[in-house]
């Protein structure tokens, strides 16, 4: 999902301002088919006139003058490398993006409009390192693609981004910055993602309002009313020091097309808080989760899941190390009645620094299955585990640039 380029190349006089996303902050019951139409219209109708307002509040306050400075910054990280797997249906090895971080290309740009306005646009896409291959499906710019507006308070972005849940998670509460290439390393891949639109991590046609405050408090809120990819919204609520992070998030998706029974719109649902917290040379994290997944079909139970992730950073430079514990407590998989239990996923990671943008790095990782949670076809897909197996680990070596 995000890992984010410290630096970057320029074009034009002005200093590009950090992205909206993604950097470690320290250092570094359902209603009837006709309700829940209206219902969302009202919800996603009265966030998107208040983001708007915001919007129209930032030009009105700007003084707006023509333009005064602008760039353009490239930037990106670029992985290769090698993992090996066990207990897999196909190749178990395999070569290509480093498997703890996605490789991609970005594109932002800023424009001084005067009086503390600017306008902001960012596009991003996903680059596969072992074939060329760039961007997903029909979608070049599958990353990010907004244009935006900020000043030094809020920052609006409309177009196809993360949710401000996600932008959270990453930034604050995963050792990893949810930043894996593969489910193998990235079990938080399976929630507050559209599981209604292909388990989309990114939501199109996206408003996003947020506000930056006194004494390190940041909020956000995030709405995508697009009608024929499910409607969404997003928050989260933070306070940001040099030492600590505390955080509170949420993400609500609903399906585009009703159950034929009932003509309800099934729902999956995020809530969650977390933070991290600074000892010397490391950096602890927690997150605590709860997970719902109403059924596509009528008469089926809701999938719910608890999510427990400790983690911890250790600044040994140029070593750094990193490691992840998830415990993922299941009911109802797969909306089937009875079908409880338990994913847990280890990671460990070791980094050498060769600069401060380039590094190689060593990992192993497993992930074990029990009772039903065995079952689930979308994790046995996904890791391309053999059904008959309980568990897959491996390991996964690589080379990692930022630029």
């Amino acid at each position: 999902m995000t890992e984010y380029a410290q630096g970057g190349r320029r074009c034009g006089v002005s200093r590009i301002p950090p992205p909206d996303r993604g950097e470690t902050e320290i250092t570094n019951t359902t209603r009837g088919h006709e309700a829940s139409t209206g219902g969302d219209t009202m919800i996603n109708g009265m966030l998107g006139r208040c983001i708007a307002v915001t919007g129209a509040a930032l030009l009105a306050g700007g003084n707006v003058a023509f333009a005064q400075s602008s760039g353009v910054q490239l930037y990106g990280v670029v992985t290769a490398g090698i993992s090996q797997k066990t207990n897999q249906t196909g190749g178990t090895t395999q070569f290509g993006n480093y498997l703890l971080n996605s490789s991609y290309l970005g594109l932002r740009g800023s424009e001084d409009l005067g009086g503390g306005l600017r306008a902001t646009f960012q596009l991003e896409t996903g680059v596969e390192t072992g074939t060329g291959e760039a961007g997903s499906g029909s979608k070049f710019w599958n990353r990010h693609a907004t244009a935006g507006l900020a000043n030094g308070q809020f920052a609006l972005t409309l177009g196809r981004q993360f949710h401000a849940s996600t932008d959270r998670v990453t930034r604050s509460l995963d050792a990893f910055n949810v930043s894996g290439a593969s489910l193998h390393v990235t079990p938080l891949a399976l929630f507050g993602v559209n599981k209604f639109m292909n388990n989309d991590n990114r939501s199109d046609n996206t408003i996003k309002l947020r506000w930056n405050g006194p004494a390190g408090v940041t909020a956000a809120l995030s709405t995508a009313p697009d009608h024929d990819s499910g409607r969404s919204m997003g928050f989260d609520l933070a306070q940001v020091t040099r030492n600590y992070v505390v955080a509170l998030y949420g993400v609500r998706f609903k399906s585009p097309n009703p159950v034929a029974a009932t003509g309800q719109r099934p729902e999956h649902r995020v809530l969650g808080a977390g933070g991290q917290y600074r000892v010397g040379q490391a950096v602890l994290y927690l997150n605590v989760a709860r997970s719902s997944l109403e059924a596509s079909a009528a008469g089926r139970p809701k999938q719910t899941n608890t999510l427990l992730i400790p983690g911890i950073r250790y600044n040994m430079l140029p070593f750094v190390l990193k490691a992840s514990y998830t415990l993922d407590s299941g009911k109802n998989i797969n909306n089937v009645a009875g079908r409880d239990g338990k994913k847990k996923t280890l990671i460990a990671a070791i980094e050498y620094h060769l600069s401060k943008r380039t590094a190689v790095a060593f990992a192993v990782f497993r992930n074990s299955f029990t009772d039903g949670y065995k079952l689930d076809p979308v994790n046995i897909a996904a890791l391309a585990r053999d059904p008959e197996s309980s568990s897959t680990s491996g390991y996964a070596m690589g080379l990692r640039h930022n630029f």
